[in-house]
């Protein structure tokens, strides 16, 4: 019935993907995403607070695996 559409109503840190193919979803995340997850991270490691750059550290995103 859902077969290659994510289910209505799915949505990821408040991009709503729900209805679409998943290429479809897989790039409305990129479109929704990509400029948020560039930015940098705020930690607080014990009790010192730091900046990271995600890129730096290799975190990023798998689009298509989300969707």
């Amino acid at each position: 019935m859902f077969a290659g559409e994510v289910p209505r109503g799915t949505t990821v840190l408040g991009v709503d993907i729900g209805g679409r193919t998943r290429a479809e979803a897989a790039t409305a995340l990129k479109d929704g995403l990509g400029k948020r997850v560039a930015q940098p991270v705020s930690v607080r490691i014990n009790n010192a607070d730091a900046t990271i750059d995600p890129k730096q550290v290799g975190l990023a995103i798998d689009y298509e695996a989300t969707a």
